[in-house]
């Protein structure tokens, strides 16, 4: 078995266990809660949240995320680990004071991601003494995985992708993440 941890929309997830004949149930997702990375309920852009003094509207929409994936899976999510596109410092910063110590980020989050090799490890990011692990999510895996209808072709271009970046550096152990 291959691990694998999946980001699924809150909102997108309790909207299809509300149809009925879906064949959606807790059977068809991970068991194992870690396996599950909580999001906000629906698409969030902090930044912007923050600088429109809406701190508590992005805290909220965060909780429920967590607890409509709660309710929908019967797994309780790790809420310490969030999924964005982007943050800049007052969001980050805010994130960290409502308990977030852990981020998957899209590379427009940074003014240089690129590099010699795919940034595939957890890194530190800080602001001032503030600090929280992240990791990059990979938006060409991602993208190639959502181009196609197919989901064996999907999956096909998954594991040549992950292939390739783990060619990059063949002796270290490293993750992959992808939306």
């Amino acid at each position: 078995s291959i691990p694998i941890t999946v980001a699924p929309s809150p909102e997108r997830l309790a909207k299809l266990a509300a149809l009925p004949g879906t064949g959606l149930s807790v059977s068809t997702l991970p068991t194992n809660a870690a396996q599950i990375l909580p999001g906000p309920f629906v698409p969030l852009d902090p930044p912007s949240l923050v600088a429109a003094e809406l701190s508590d509207a992005m805290r909220d929409t965060v909780r429920l995320g967590a607890e409509s994936l709660r309710d929908t899976t019967g797994n309780r999510p790790d809420a310490r680990t969030q999924i964005f596109r982007r943050l800049d410092n007052p969001s980050f910063l805010e994130l960290r004071d409502s308990g977030v110590d852990r981020l998957v980020l899209d590379p427009e989050s940074f003014a240089n991601p690129k590099g010699r090799f795919t940034v595939a490890s957890p890194f530190t990011i800080q602001s001032g003494n503030t600090k929280a692990q992240a990791v990059m999510n990979d938006q060409a895996l991602a993208t190639a995985m959502a181009d196609t209808d197919s989901p064996a072709l999907a999956a096909q271009r998954l594991i040549a992708g992950a292939t390739l970046v783990s060619l990059e550096s063949p002796a270290s152990s490293r993750g992959r993440g992808c939306r």
